[in-house]
């Protein structure tokens, strides 16, 4: 039986998981001048990711969302929320849209998945920042989705892509990597939180 608990600490590895392939798939991207990232590899572990990173997103802020339920505004249960619903959306379309193999869909969608979930851990750290529930580092969640909106929002003002970028785009100045670097940091939390209150029960 997974009891509160242990799925919080499930959401918290969840988060750390979803991190640590972001972390591969940035850097690997750069070998060899960047052309390592065309290869076959690449795309295949790229393709598999961004169909597990709703699943484990979705996890983590379910996690987010039982932990932090009593402490949470309307602003944090509705993010949260939010952040449930278009990972669960997320996955089925990218399932579909595999499947059926269209890859141009698959590119936008991409974009929709991540630049959502930035989104949506920023709202989180709005209300994070207001009720300071999280054990420490309560910026985390702010900074982790503000750098990327940021950088989209300043690519489709310039108008340098008019379509966006894509998730791992360096022109975006790595909001990604700090994405990932965030909600590692989240999920060590939750991950640690999750013990102690297990081991105090």
């Amino acid at each position: 039986m997974v009891t509160k608990d242990k799925f919080i600490r499930i959401g918290g590895w969840a988060f750390m998981l979803t991190a640590s392939i972001m972390f591969a798939l940035f850097f690997s991207a750069k070998i060899d001048d960047g052309r390592f990232k065309f290869t076959a590899t690449y795309q295949a572990v790229d393709t598999f990711f961004w169909i597990l990173f709703p699943i484990l997103i979705g996890l983590g802020y379910r996690a987010l969302q039982s932990h932090y339920q009593n402490r949470l505004s309307w602003l944090g249960e509705f993010s949260l929320l939010a952040g449930i619903v278009t990972a669960i959306v997320g996955f089925i379309s990218a399932a579909t849209v595999l499947v059926l193999q269209v890859d141009i869909l698959f590119w936008h969608l991409k974009l929709f998945i991540f630049l959502s979930s930035t989104i949506t851990m920023m709202l989180f750290g709005i209300d994070s920042l207001r009720g300071r529930y999280l054990p420490r580092w309560n910026f985390t969640p702010f900074g982790a989705g503000f750098v990327y909106v940021l950088g989209i929002f300043f690519q489709l003002t310039t108008q340098k892509r008019p379509w966006g970028p894509t998730p791992f785009d360096p022109s975006i100045d790595n909001g990604p990597l700090v994405f990932a670097i965030g909600i590692f940091l989240i999920g060590y939390m939750l991950q640690q939180e999750g013990k102690s209150s297990g081991e105090a029960s």
